[in-house]
């Protein structure tokens, strides 16, 4: 799932937003494996934007291909927002990620042997969360998605049968848990917060290291790049003439859904509106269409995606980049349609 920030670069309630959400943005990266963190300048892209007022946010859902907008106050506080999406998150679960999402429903065993019924038979080690606050559990269980799959985490209420008067370390009913009371703290502002167990704050983003590092943040460029990549050097040339009629699928995929800067845009839509009436396209009449082409292209400069050399990350990471960016297009888009 997405969760994405609509604004308007010249919005000023907007740009309140922007520095916090991107620290929650940095917060949040390693929960890609479930959710993604975006943001779109409504302003610039306006396609794919639908609402009338901004800021606003959005969860984007792959398997209904919509859009889920957050039911906020008119200036929310950024706390109380990532509280709200990430309720909103578990709420809709279900029906946008799958059966596979990580976070799980309260257990309530009578005693620690009874915990046995709780837990697929292939599972030997596990985490017990202990707060009565889901959204805590939430963020600690994202917190620990690369491990997650081998040692899930479920959430056991303060007041529980199972782990008061026991040590943090329990072997029990043949499976090994350890028994977590909180999340790594982090803060949105500098004011202190409480740290106890009866009430469990959000993460706070106050330690975050935030820089102008460029590879920080994905770029337009690095979707261009993939773009220019793909059709000087990249494998449609040397598929050619034989994934002509793919090719042509492609193109028109592309030249409705591109989101990124506007000379690959327009490439796109001389190259699509070229190669319709073809029914074969060889590698040199590609290069020379190319070649002649009035839009000049733009140099490969992967800047999120560089790696540590040009073997590295750059092409397959724009790949990625380009096809999330367009998925997320193609569903705003169809929910203008409706």
């Amino acid at each position: 799932m997405w969760l994405i920030f609509n604004y308007l670069h010249d919005c000023g309630a907007c740009l309140s937003y922007t520095k916090s959400y991107e620290k929650f943005g940095h917060y949040a990266a390693g929960w890609s494996k479930y959710v993604q963190i975006g943001a779109v300048d409504c302003r610039v892209e306006d396609i794919i934007c639908i609402d009338k007022f901004y800021p606003t946010w959005r969860i984007f859902c792959p398997l209904k291909n919509s859009t889920i907008p957050l039911q906020t106050d008119d200036h929310p506080m950024i706390e109380d927002l990532i509280k709200t999406a990430i309720q909103k998150l578990n709420d809709v679960a279900n029906d946008c990620y799958g059966e596979n999402w990580p976070i799980k429903n309260e257990i309530k065993p009578s005693s620690p042997d009874d915990l046995n019924r709780f837990f697929p038979s292939n599972i030997t080690t596990l985490k017990l969360f202990v707060s009565d606050d889901p959204v805590a559990y939430t963020m600690y269980t994202l917190n620990n998605s690369e491990t997650i799959d081998k040692e899930p985490v479920y959430r056991i209420s303060e007041q529980n049968s199972v782990t008061n008067n026991q040590d943090n370390d329990v072997e029990m009913s043949g499976f090994f848990f350890s028994i977590q009371t909180k999340i790594e703290p982090f803060a949105l502002s500098n004011d202190s917060h409480d740290d106890s167990t009866k009430e469990i704050n959000l993460p706070k983003l106050s330690d975050v290291n935030l820089n102008d590092d460029p590879k920080q943040r994905p770029y337009v460029e690095d979707i261009d790049s993939t773009i220019v990549q793909m059709f000087t050097k990249g494998e449609i040339r040397r598929k050619l003439p034989s994934m002509t009629s793919k090719l042509k699928d492609w193109l028109s995929l592309l030249n409705t859904y591109y989101p990124g800067g506007e000379v690959v845009k327009k490439f796109i839509s001389n190259l699509n509106d070229f190669t319709k009436n073809t029914d074969r396209l060889n590698a040199s009449e590609l290069t020379k269409y190319i070649n002649n082409s009035n839009v000049k292209l733009p140099g490969i400069n992967y800047k999120h995606c560089n790696g540590s050399s040009p073997a590295y990350r750059g092409y397959t990471c724009g790949l990625w980049t380009l096809f999330h960016a367009m998925t997320v297009k193609q569903a705003v888009q169809f929910e203008n349609t409706k």
